[in-house]
């Protein structure tokens, strides 16, 4: 009987133990390639938020946009700037001197030269009303910017009208992602009038 006992058709355990996981791996490698495909920035970016692409900073005058440092300017007060791209923590905004340009003017008895002058950082003598898009910049005459950044309490007059950019304004977002300088003059200077103004 032993001799005639039909032996078992099949597969043998081993191969069925193979299939089964060829098939696994196909579904977790197939699934895997479906997530990193939609998924793959977003599983980097998580690990590596250092990597994360940033907004570009820039910003908008009189209607035309600056992602690049810009100059020729001239602003009067209450003139809007639009920011966009400083990310969540906003920007800071700083005015200091521009060097290029250079005017007479006096500080009490004192006549001093713009090119010349000690004083570079004028941001105290500026402020800014922030805005939904960016801030409004708001401008004193040119006399009292001098007396505010020199913290003199002494009279400034000035001789000359001056050319050009007399300032440089930098927008820099809080993060450190970027910054763009704007040079910029006055259209509005509230130059006193002295003899030498005096036309006849």
């Amino acid at each position: 009987m032993a001799n005639n006992r039909k032996q078992q058709s099949g597969m043998p355990a081993w191969a069925k133990t193979l299939i089964v996981f060829i098939l696994v791996a196909a579904i977790l490698g197939g699934a895997g390639y479906a997530v990193y495909h939609f998924f793959g920035d977003d599983i980097k970016n998580f690990f590596h938020p250092e990597n994360t692409p940033q907004a570009t900073l820039t910003v908008t005058v009189g209607g035309k946009t600056y992602d690049k440092d810009a100059d020729g300017f001239t602003f009067v007060n209450g003139t809007e700037i639009g920011v966009t791209g400083a990310g969540k923590d906003g920007f800071n905004v700083t005015v200091s001197k521009a060097g290029k340009t250079d005017f007479a003017f006096t500080v009490g008895e004192n006549a001093r030269k713009w090119a010349t002058f000690e004083i570079t950082d004028y941001t105290s003598a500026f402020s800014q009303k922030l805005t939904e898009n960016g801030f409004i910049l708001m401008i004193p005459p040119l006399t009292e910017i001098i007396q505010k950044a020199t913290g003199t309490t002494q009279k400034v007059t000035i001789s000359e009208m001056p050319q050009g950019d007399i300032f440089i304004m930098t927008i820099a977002a809080k993060d450190k992602s970027g910054s763009i300088n704007l040079g910029f003059g006055l259209s509005e200077l509230y130059i006193e009038v002295t003899p030498s103004n005096i036309v006849m």
